[in-house]
């Protein structure tokens, strides 16, 4: 059974801070069933298979241990990829030197006190009979003795990994026993028998790779309120070193599972640790809060032109801006110029996220509500339903009203903010409310009006809130005093989620618009009274206005007349001068459009 070998984690814990104990929403785990009050990712039986050791790691092999007493133990590597800590020692520390393959023999015997039993034939007489100066030798690893032929001879080993022989002087290498073998130019030969250590009891052995093992990323930038979650990666492990990875991290609110995948709620930085094959792997950890292109420069009019310049992102990874033009607008070296009424959308990628900004050419009408909305946005003011009427306050549907009131319309009152759901109302009424289907979602422009709920409340469709879209996906609401009274109610949020239940659109760029002019036809002046004929208009009607000023500034009157109508007779006090003009309109939803005023005419 595996022993328990927690001192080196123990000390690397005190080293770096680890979180290395079991734990519930933060910290490290242990994977493959491993716990850490059992077993550590690093130490390894003598028997086990598929161990790997990475490069400058050390892992602990533990040997066979023998229950009687009176039993010695050494280990050998096959070759110098590794180096062995103690190889005299029950146990061994193995640290990598060099990738390959390694195989670690622990050798188990019973040790002999050193000696050397002398050859009694022996003479140094060259006349002699041929013979070595020691017939047996018992030798310690590492020690040298040296034996000594009483001919010109070649000297041999019968296995150089216990004993290697060379110009007579013996060397042990390791445990076991050799043969030693002198050899004159008769061809006549004479042994000395080896024994190095002792008797071999038994042997084990170790197939171990040396790795060379790498965390796939070492720099993660996280996008806190947008992908606040990444995987630690890695390549180059052993095959069990890979089964036994240890995660963990410096900053105990990070959670990490045994996965390697981590999560983070708080706003912070850390180092993310790997443990494999014996060796510490590190990534820093930073949390960003970019901004890929302000919201508000995504929305031009014909002949502006906007820098993307994303802000407040790490550092630690590249930012790639990249866009398409097209008839509408172009893009060129991070730069959007628009040309014509439509939308270009652009990617901005870094801090391992992506980030999609959409510039949109809009009309006058919709570039000032949008104006408007950053304007009451700027002012930061605090939320309040009960005093949202006031200068300082507001809540989501008077933050909406307020920005179409600004900007010239009015929804559902023009003296006071209706309840979000009100306006979805006023909106339905109007048929400009339609359900959040995908090709509706798909459709948003900016200034259209999304509508929430959160529970019922008994209001139309339960609707709880609303927000005003800009683009992107991302919308400005006022809600709750989440931001205090330093940031301001008003923020950016994500427009599209489960609780979306309407969308609205107050003014449409395609249909809400003056009709063409109009133009006088005849006018005649008779008895107090002017007769005025026009040519048929396509809106709603026409609004006259006859004055004794051709500045319309003197005795003015003004009168609506329906477009079923090309003449009207208009009572007015007649002078011997009266001027006349008429514009076309066209009633809208919250607000009624005008062409322009038609040539002065004055009545004869």
């Amino acid at each position: 059974m595996r022993k328990k070998w927690i001192g080196f984690f123990i000390v690397l814990s005190l080293m770096f801070g680890l979180n290395i104990g079991p734990v519930h929403g933060a910290g490290t785990k242990w994977v493959s069933g491993f716990s850490t009050n059992q077993k550590t990712a690093s130490t390894y039986d003598v028997d086990e298979e598929g161990a790997g050791v990475a490069i400058d790691g050390t892992i602990h092999v533990q040997g066979i241990e023998k229950d009687d007493d009176g039993y010695a133990y050494a280990w050998q590597a096959s070759n110098d990829d590794v180096t062995l800590s103690d190889p005299s020692a029950k146990d061994v520390d193995v640290k990598g030197v060099s990738v390959g393959d390694v195989t670690l023999t622990q050798t188990i015997y019973q040790p002999l006190a050193t000696s050397q039993t002398p050859n009694s034939s022996y003479r140094e007489d060259t006349d002699a009979p041929f013979a070595l100066n020691l017939s047996s030798v018992v030798m310690m690893p590492n020690d040298t003795v040296t034996l000594k032929a009483n001919k010109t001879v070649t000297w041999s080993s019968s296995d150089e990994n216990i004993v290697k022989v060379n110009a007579g002087q013996m060397t042990a290498i390791s445990i076991g026993q050799a043969v030693i073998t002198a050899t004159d130019a008769s061809g006549q030969s004479v042994t000395c028998h080896v024994i190095v250590g002792g008797n071999v009891v038994e042997t084990h052995t170790m197939n171990l790779t040396v790795t060379n093992p790498q965390l796939h990323d070492v720099l993660y930038a996280i996008q806190f309120y947008e992908a606040n979650y990444g995987t630690l990666q890695m390549e180059g492990a052993s095959s069990e070193g890979a089964e036994r990875v240890i995660y963990g991290t410096s900053n105990p609110n990070v959670i990490l599972d045994e996965e390697g995948n981590f999560r983070v709620y708080k706003n912070l930085d850390a180092d993310l640790y790997a443990y494999v094959d014996g060796k510490l792997l590190t990534a820093k950890m930073k949390i960003t809060h970019p901004i890929p292109a302000s919201l508000r420069d995504t929305i031009l009019k014909k002949g502006m032109s906007k820098t993307i310049n994303p802000l407040r992102f790490s550092g630690l990874t590249t930012v790639d801006v990249s866009g398409t033009s097209n008839d509408a607008l172009t893009f060129d070296q991070n730069v959007v110029t628009a040309n014509d009424y439509g939308k270009l959308s652009t990617m901005i990628t870094g801090d391992n996220a992506s980030f999609v900004r959409d510039f949109w050419c809009v009309n006058d009408t919709t570039y000032n509500i949008m104006k408007q909305a950053f304007k009451i946005y700027d002012q930061k003011r605090h939320y309040s339903q009960p005093k949202r009427t006031q200068k300082r306050y507001v809540d989501c549907s008077s933050y909406v009203w307020r920005v179409y009131k600004q900007a010239g319309f009015t929804l559902g009152s023009k003296y006071y903010p209706p309840t979000a759901a009100e306006e979805a109302r006023f909106l339905s009424k109007k048929k400009r409310l339609s359900a959040p289907t995908k090709s509706r979602i798909d459709a948003l422009k900016p200034g259209d009006l999304l509508f929430y709920s959160s529970k019922k409340n008994g209001r139309y469709k339960n609707i709880t809130h609303v927000e005003l879209y800009v683009s992107s996906g991302a919308s400005l609401g006022a809600s709750g005093p989440y931001y205090g009274d330093e940031g301001g109610c008003v923020a950016q949020g994500t427009s599209v989620n489960s609780n979306l239940v309407a969308i609205g659109r107050l003014y449409d760029e395609k249909t809400d618009r003056a009709p063409r002019a109009s133009k006088i036809k005849s006018i005649k002046a008779k008895k107090n009274k002017v007769k005025v004929s026009w040519a048929k208009t396509l809106g709603s009607g026409v609004t006259l206005q006859l004055s004794q000023s051709k500045a319309f500034n003197k005795k003015t009157k003004t009168i609506k007349v329906s477009r079923l109508k090309t003449s009207s007779t208009i009572a007015y006090t007649t002078s011997k001068k009266v001027y006349v003009r008429l514009r076309a309109y066209k009633a809208g939803v919250g607000r009624t459009y005008y062409s322009s005023w038609s040539s002065v005419r004055r009545a004869k």
